[in-house]
């Protein structure tokens, strides 16, 4: 399954929130956007919001961007 994300950077907290209107996660992380650890911050977000380990969620599209696409292994 994949999910789409946006991702706000250097924000005051961190938060996730399925937006169900937009179809979106909107995913708010502390994190600077330097060396992956934006990233890596939302991956761990996901993984904690979802249920899922965090070794089951890659992102295929975005690694630069505020618009990601996050792949979600199956089991």
């Amino acid at each position: 399954m994949i999910i789409e994300v946006h991702v706000t950077t250097k924000a005051s907290s961190n938060q996730v929130v399925k937006d169900l209107a937009a179809g979106v996660y909107r995913v708010r992380t502390t994190a600077a956007p330097e060396r992956g650890e934006a990233n890596k911050k939302v991956l761990e977000l996901l993984a904690d919001e979802l249920g899922v380990p965090k070794s089951k969620l890659t992102i295929v599209n975005g690694l630069t961007w505020k618009k990601k696409l996050v792949r979600i292994e199956k089991e």
